[in-house]
């Protein structure tokens, strides 16, 4: 199975994720369903910058998946 998913998520200034969607679809479920596992269970995130001085941080990202 090979796609491109392309998802969107937000985390608060410590890094915890507080809301994730799927944007666009690889057209194969797995893998969608996979890419929004994947942010999960990378959780917790790096903590934004102070110096940013921002509450949140919503970052919109592909994952790729391919057969190599």
């Amino acid at each position: 199975m090979e796609g491109v998913v392309q998802v969107s998520f937000t985390i608060d200034a410590k890094g915890r994720l507080l809301d994730y969607t799927l944007v666009k679809s690889s057209g194969v479920p797995g893998l969608d369903d996979a890419a929004l596992q994947l942010l999960s269970e990378a959780e917790p995130f790096p903590a934004i910058p102070d110096a940013l001085d921002l509450n949140q941080y919503e970052v919109q990202v592909p994952v790729n998946y391919s057969l190599q």
